[in-house]
């Protein structure tokens, strides 16, 4: 689990797991792509400390997007 800081500045943890995509072909990538590059971020659950309790998310963006909170 690794300490982050989410949406609205709730702070918890994140999976390192959840950090890169789990896709099992081409086309699982693609479309993972797409989905992110629409957005412009990946949402990934942020959780309590126990790892189990879903508290809020956390936004990860994409290299080519600013991030709107740190563009002010």
């Amino acid at each position: 689990m690794i300490k982050a800081v989410g949406e609205k500045g709730v702070e918890g943890y994140i999976r390192s797991s959840d950090l890169s995509p789990a896709v099992s072909s081409p086309e699982e990538a693609i479309a993972y792509q797409k989905i992110t590059e629409a957005t412009g971020f990946r949402s990934i659950p942020l959780y309590k400390s126990d790892g189990k309790t879903v508290i809020g998310e956390f936004r990860l963006y994409s290299s080519n997007k600013i991030n709107p909170v740190y563009s002010q």
